[in-house]
């Protein structure tokens, strides 16, 4: 079993704007190629081809080759469920796609019992979607109900 991803491109992140080809406490060689910048609703990405030659023994080569990576230049976040920073703060989200607008509330407590370790938490969770016009009270994970404006 492995601590983290064993992908050669989960660890390889290099950032477009690389000008120093030669790291000067290592010695290592590194190459920044700009292939061409992909638009986006935000402005667009730049995509480039980097090549780093400080290859550690037992590295395995990435779809692009040993030692090169293609990478967008950004980092992405990956969600399960409700984000990290979501909780006891309220959000608005503007869906560009759709031209509405979400607000999201919530609020979360946690009770201790006795002097044991155990817990009880409830959370209570609103939001409103300007666009489809409904409204949605949940705890946390359950949606309780759903209700349409009309």
């Amino acid at each position: 079993m492995t601590s983290g991803s064993t992908a050669p491109e989960a660890t390889t992140f290099e950032p477009v704007d690389t000008t120093d080809m030669v790291n000067l406490q290592t010695g290592d060689f590194t190459y920044n190629l700009p292939l061409l910048e992909v638009p986006g609703p935000e402005g667009g990405y730049p995509l480039a081809l980097s090549y780093h030659a400080g290859i550690q023994p037992g590295e395995d080569a990435s779809w692009a080759g040993l030692g090169w990576t293609l990478n967008p230049g950004d980092i992405t976040r990956n969600v399960n469920g409700y984000p990290d920073d979501w909780f006891n703060e309220s959000q608005v989200r503007g869906d560009f796609w759709e031209g509405g607008e979400t607000q999201s509330y919530n609020v979360g407590v946690s009770f201790g019992i006795g002097n044991t370790l155990a817990t009880v938490s409830f959370g209570l969770a609103f939001s409103q979607d300007a666009m489809l016009e409904q409204v949605r009270l949940g705890n946390m994970n359950p949606i309780l109900g759903t209700f349409y404006r009309e």
